[in-house]
């Protein structure tokens, strides 16, 4: 059993290694290895990483002598141009992780190579232990030129304390450049000699090298701070902070001495938030504000009246962010203030730090200047609080004019369903604009139960210039449940109202609520004796957008006359245009029975759009028939191509009449387009079977 245990071990290796089975007896040799290496120079990130295990498997499992020959390989690898970037990055790592001297001398030797220092920086930065630190200091001194920058940077990417004499000594350097890097690795290692060197060289420094010193000192007081010594960085920042003639850094100071500050801002900050500049108390309001703390709440608050109008505006958004109940009393008081930037900043406010109540404040701004409305609604949009909805209704109930308008219309887009009782009354009387608006908010947030009511309530105060609006709201009530439409109170009012004008307001409702019982009152109110009921009827027929209106249309064309039969015919025509007819040659023959209905260039035009739609060729022939009209000839022309590119199939007969009607298309001299077009479809046909040979 153990020796299958031994066997399996075996072969599972040589899979990994990518060895055949039959050599597992055989130690690793240099051909693998060879061939191991060839693949990892072709190696890239989305690849297999199947030759990464191998790699990682051979430098563990192999001998001696053999792991030796690797590590030249993968030497030679990283040294090689061929190479790709992936293979030479876990070439490097495959290096470094052997751990022998063998292995330390030539990262050491491939980090002094200007070469290949990048490289081997960029596989040594995500490693963590402090030998990388040794060997990058011990290498620091043979190196040159690009290789001696990349290794300073990396001693001070990795933050490493005992690399801070090396890296004054380099600060020292005749190069400049070798100095720059190195004043930046010393404010990243964050020791208190770092601190030391940096302030002694900033004192004495000017110009460039003094603003690189500035951000050292600057990163070397944020890595103190992490380390523990947060006394020290204090105490750098306070210095910054201090010096007037240079504002970044001032701003630097400041800034750092106030990220350390707990529960308070320290007092002689609020002095900078008093008199500094106006950049530097902006960026100290916004950093405070997120400061945790009851005392800096206490603080800022403090200041909210004290300032001038644009860092009230700041303190505000600041003051905003923070959990607090005393902000939302003191933010609440500002909405009146007489400057527009800080009414408009604590309207916004509100939004995050207000409650119930604050919808009544946010409503009373809706009666001021545009801009200060504009805040206003953009807070209660996004006001998020418990018991908005009823402090919300109860701002519409109170509310006038466009205060009114602007609320009935955020009930229906925050969709308050339950407002629908509170607006129907508001529907029914009062201003004309808040009758619409609250007519549109009901469409959206009342149901079928409320139709009745509004009915009853619109014709007892019928505004004609609000009968559009309230034909469509009760049509959406009565439709919200396609399965079960509640109309009944519709067609009652209809049977029962005498009142032409509410009879014509109550045919809009039914057009709008479609279906065959409402088709069939309009259709029989055609014949009304009222006259204006009548024309109401035969209008709102012809809008009708459901083909089954189609046959009541065409008898309007047959027994009406002037506007009535126009209306009638362009309904007709629109619903043929919009969903093909059950019987092409049915309608076609109806098209052609209205001809002498259409005396007009208009009407005609009409009955050829209609035609144009079909595909049979009773159509085609119907169409051909108006080619004589010079009044209508492009049209015509237009509806007989149409029809012929329809007709895909034709019998010999149909395609004979095609030729035939398209060659008198030719004789008309229509357009260029047209007459391209006629020609594609003869060329489909093929010649006529009485010329070809």
């Amino acid at each position: 059993m153990e020796r299958m245990k031994v066997l399996a071990h075996a072969l599972v290796m040589a899979a990994m290694l990518g060895l055949p089975s039959a050599g597992i007896a055989q130690p690793l040799g240099h051909d693998n290895v060879d061939r191991l290496t060839a693949e990892l120079t072709q190696y890239e990130y989305e690849a297999d990483p199947a030759i990464l295990r191998n790699m990682e498997h051979a430098l563990r499992q192999a001998p001696s002598e053999v792991r030796s020959h690797l590590v030249d390989r993968l030497v030679a690898l990283v040294r090689s141009d061929e190479a790709t970037l992936a293979g030479k990055r876990f070439a490097c790592t495959q290096l470094w992780s052997v751990g022998t001297e063998e292995t330390s001398r030539e990262i050491a030797g491939l980090l002094a190579d200007p070469e290949t220092c990048e490289m081997v920086c960029y596989a040594l930065a995500g490693q963590e232990s402090p030998r990388v630190d040794q060997l990058l200091r011990e290498v620091l001194p043979a190196t040159t030129g690009p290789a001696r920058m990349q290794i300073i940077g990396l001693l001070g990417q990795r933050a490493d304390a005992d690399s801070t004499p090396v890296l004054i000594q380099e600060a020292h350097s005749e190069d400049e450049a070798v100095v720059a890097a190195a004043t930046a690795a010393i404010g990243r290692t964050g020791t208190l000699e770092a601190a030391r060197f940096l302030r002694n060289a900033r004192l004495k420094a000017e110009g460039a090298a003094r603003a690189d010193l500035s951000q050292a000192y600057i990163a070397c007081a944020q890595a103190l701070a992490r380390r523990g010594h947060v006394e020290t960085a204090r105490q750098i920042y306070q210095e910054l902070a201090n010096d007037y003639r240079h504002p970044l850094d001032q701003r630097a100071g400041v800034l750092g001495w106030l990220g350390l500050c707990e529960g308070r801002i320290d007092e002689p900050l609020l002095d900078y938030l008093a008199q500094g500049p106006p950049q530097l108390r902006a960026a100290m309001i916004a950093a405070a504000g997120r400061l945790p703390g009851e005392g800096v709440t206490t603080q800022l608050l403090a200041r909210l009246n004290a300032t001038p109008p644009q860092d009230q505006v700041l303190l505000i958004e600041a003051l905003a962010e923070r959990d607090d109940p005393r902000i939302r009393p003191a933010i609440t008081n500002l909405v009146d203030s007489p400057r527009a930037g800080v009414r408009q900043a604590a309207l916004l406010a509100l939004a995050k730090v207000g409650n119930d109540q604050s919808i009544a404040v946010l409503a009373d701004a809706l009666n001021g200047l545009e801009s200060d409305r504009q805040a206003a609604m953009t807070a209660l949009r996004r006001i998020r609080r418990d018991g908005f909805e009823r402090a919300l209704i109860q701002a519409v109930q109170q509310a006038e004019g466009a205060a009114r308008v602007a609320l009935l219309g955020l009930l229906a887009e925050r969709q308050v369903t339950e407002a629908a009782e509170a607006i129907l009354p508001l529907a029914l009387e009062g201003d004309t604009d808040i009758r619409k608006a609250a007519l549109r908010a009901l469409a959206t947030l009342g149901g079928p139960e409320h139709g009745p009511a509004l009915l009853r309530g619109f014709l007892a105060r019928y505004d004609a210039a609000l009968a559009d609006e309230a034909a469509r709201t009760l049509a959406a009530l009565a439709t919200q449940d396609p399965q079960a439409k509640r109309d009944r109170h519709v067609f009652q009012a209809w049977n029962t109202v005498t009142d032409s004008e509410h009879r014509m307001f109550l045919l809009r409702v039914l057009a709008r609520l479609g279906g065959p019982d409402a088709m069939a009152v309009v259709y029989s109110a055609c014949d009304d004796a009222d006259p204006a009921v009548r024309d109401a009827a035969i209008r709102e027929l012809s809008q009708w957008s459901d083909p089954a209106a189609a046959p009541s249309l065409a008898t309007l064309v047959e027994r009406t006359d002037g506007a009535h039969r126009v209306l009638a015919l362009r309904g007709y025509t629109r619903l043929v245009r919009s969903s093909p007819p059950d019987s092409c040659a049915e309608t076609a023959g109806t098209l052609a029975s209205f001809r002498r209905h259409a005396p007009r260039a208009a009407e005609q035009r009409l009955l050829l759009s209609a035609l144009g739609t079909l595909d049979c060729a009773e159509a085609l022939d119907i169409a051909a028939g108006f080619l004589d009209n010079t009044a209508v000839v492009q049209e015509a022309a237009l509806a007989t191509v149409q029809i012929a590119e329809r007709i895909t199939d034709p019998t010999p007969q149909q395609a004979a009449g095609i030729r035939s009607v398209l060659q008198e298309v030719r004789a008309a001299a229509v357009n260029a387009e047209l007459m391209t077009r006629a020609e594609q479809v003869l060329q489909r046909l093929g010649p006529s079977p009485a010329t070809t040979p």
